[in-house]
């Protein structure tokens, strides 16, 4: 296990083994220091994405989810044995197009064109 101030890329956080706790604890790591720089939205060259809205913060990488409000906290890992494309239906009852983009390692127009053509 990590060092607990150790800041992980975000997409890794989906690997066996990684405990639930410490993705958690990274997202919460993320929350605090983009308030601090006032960030509320951003995306990294991973395709790891964040954003702060007034009701949520979600944290998402590729295969994770992290959905922070003011009294619940959920985490959602995309199940062993689905791809990406997979997923996207489900995650879609959720969150943005560019949260289920980055969950599932694609672009936004990718996942809207999926979405048109279903």
């Amino acid at each position: 296990m990590n060092n607990n101030n150790e800041v992980l890329p975000f997409d890794e956080l989906n690997k066996p083994g990684i405990d639930l706790n410490q993705v958690i604890h990274q997202a919460q790591k993320m929350q605090t220091i983009f308030r601090q720089m006032g960030v509320t939205e951003a995306k990294f060259d991973t395709g790891t994405r964040y954003e702060s809205t007034p009701e949520k913060t979600t944290v998402t990488g590729d295969g994770v989810m992290v959905q922070m409000r003011q009294h619940t906290t959920a985490v959602i890992f995309r199940n062993e044995g689905s791809s990406e494309k997979d997923a996207i239906p489900e995650i879609r009852q959720i969150a943005t197009q560019k949260d289920a983009a980055a969950f599932s390692n694609l672009t936004q127009p990718s996942i809207s064109r999926i979405e048109n053509n279903d």
